[in-house]
């Protein structure tokens, strides 16, 4: 849907940015995602479904830790 430039931040550390893009299914949208990050960094990450219900994600960066992810039935 778009992508706005949401704070420009000095001495080259990237800024920060907005981007909301569609859920589309048929026969018609779904929802919509809102991504918040500055380079790598996520700041929010959310869906509005389209009943203006919120589901919010969340950056679990203790994921990758030994043992805290296990991707293979035990």
């Amino acid at each position: 849907m778009k992508v706005t430039e949401l704070r420009r931040v000095e001495g080259g550390r990237p800024s920060e940015f907005e981007t909301q893009w569609m859920e589309v299914t048929a026969p018609a949208s779904a929802g919509r995602f809102v991504y918040t990050n500055q380079g790598a960094l996520i700041d929010d990450f959310h869906y509005i479904d389209n009943d203006g219900r919120i589901v919010r994600f969340v950056d679990d960066a203790d994921v990758l830790e030994v043992g805290r992810c296990s991707w293979a039935p035990p």
